[in-house]
């Protein structure tokens, strides 16, 4: 689908504010909101942004579905990110199989297939912490069915997120305005990263974080009738949320209008202890998740071909031992937030053995 500059800026701005009203769209574009509102729909029909309707959920049953979704803030909720490399996926049948199994695992948030030097699969947890390396074990035993060959955990204590800015697009040329030589390095004397503590929720507010990974723009009005409560309460715990427990939403559209393609990972070491200053300063233009210590990094990059490929020239000067793998989208499941993992007698993260392998167990038996 082409697009046009009305629909290039209706975009840009739905993405800068997926909320915003028809009447805020029309005042913006100098039209009338029946036109914004039609022009949206277009771009729904086109398959552009992606359509609403209607899913079954397993946690919450039958649930409509928007283009715009939450991301939950974890370290709020008291979870750990871990980032996780399964190399050398041996087989379709092998490949199945581990999808199963992280589809199993119930802290597994994201899962993609794609290849580094071999086919592998990438993997994210949100979890508690893990003094029992129950991960490790749940990985060597995948491991030790012959499903892959080996894997790599990445757990750094900073992480952080930029996003796409479709600013530096130029609609003329159809091409990213960005040169990735603006990326600034600095001598890392410990990053100022602002630490966030678990907070107190409830149960039905992990109910709602649930709603809002679904569908970021569910009403209120189908919240309390699906709940028995009245739109007050509903209204007041959704505010409690929001600004609690929601990291940010993200916009559903077809990314490859903007080139952007495959993912690309990258981890390595800081060379002379550097590290990248300009994510830090929110200075690249692209969706990214970086995690990172004194010493190490990981970094998963969506962006054009030609950026990617300068970034990896740019990495290869700047820092040691690096590599790269490039992850397919569009094999990739995100999972909505779970909130059955939380247990609300105990006011903890479930995280027993007895609570996390039988399942699996018996999926590999």
């Amino acid at each position: 689908m082409d697009l046009d500059l009305s629909d290039h800026f209706l975009l840009l701005m739905l993405r800068e504010n997926p909320f915003i009203s028809y009447n805020e769209l029309a005042k913006a574009m100098n039209i009338s909101p029946n036109t914004a509102r039609a022009r949206i729909q277009r771009l729904k029909q086109g398959q552009l942004l992606r359509g609403d309707s209607d899913i079954d959920d397993p946690v919450l049953g039958k649930r409509n579905i928007s283009e715009v979704f939450a991301n939950p803030d974890y370290a709020a909720l008291g979870l750990n990110r871990i980032d996780v490399i399964i190399n050398g996926v041996t087989d379709d049948n092998s490949l199945q199989s581990v999808y199963r199994l992280l589809d199993a695992h119930p802290y597994t948030i994201y899962r993609s297939f794609g290849f580094s030097t071999h086919p592998m699969v990438y993997a994210v947890f949100a979890m508690p912490s893990d003094p029992s390396n129950y991960l490790v074990e749940f990985l060597e035993l995948m491991k030790s069915h012959g499903f892959f060959d080996g894997y790599s955990l990445f757990h750094f204590p900073n992480n952080f997120s930029t996003r796409e800015m479709l600013e530096y697009w130029d609609v003329h040329l159809g091409l990213w305005k960005y040169d990735v030589n603006n990326l600034s390095f600095t001598k890392y004397y410990g990053v100022d990263m602002e630490k966030t503590d678990p907070i107190k929720f409830s149960c039905f507010d992990l109910l709602l974080l649930r709603e809002l990974t679904i569908n970021a723009k569910v009403k209120i009005s189908d919240l309390a009738q699906h709940y028995k409560y009245d739109r007050t309460t509903i209204s007041r715990h959704m505010n409690y949320v929001k600004s609690n427990l929601v990291h940010d939403y993200g916009v559903i559209y077809d990314r490859s209008v903007f080139t952007l393609g495959n993912f690309r990972l990258f981890w390595g070491e800081w060379s002379d202890g550097t590290f990248l200053k300009s994510l830090m300063e929110q200075k690249f233009p692209f969706n990214s998740t970086v995690s990172f210590d004194d010493r190490r990094f990981f970094w998963l990059v969506q962006a054009s071909d030609p950026i990617l490929n300068d970034l990896s020239m740019l990495l290869f000067k700047e820092v040691k031992n690096l590599h790269q793998a490039i992850i397919y989208p569009e094999t990739g499941v995100r999972y909505y937030f779970y909130p059955y993992n939380y247990d609300c007698d105990a006011k903890k993260w479930k995280y027993e053995k007895a609570q996390l392998f039988p399942e699996l167990q018996h999926l590999m038996d």
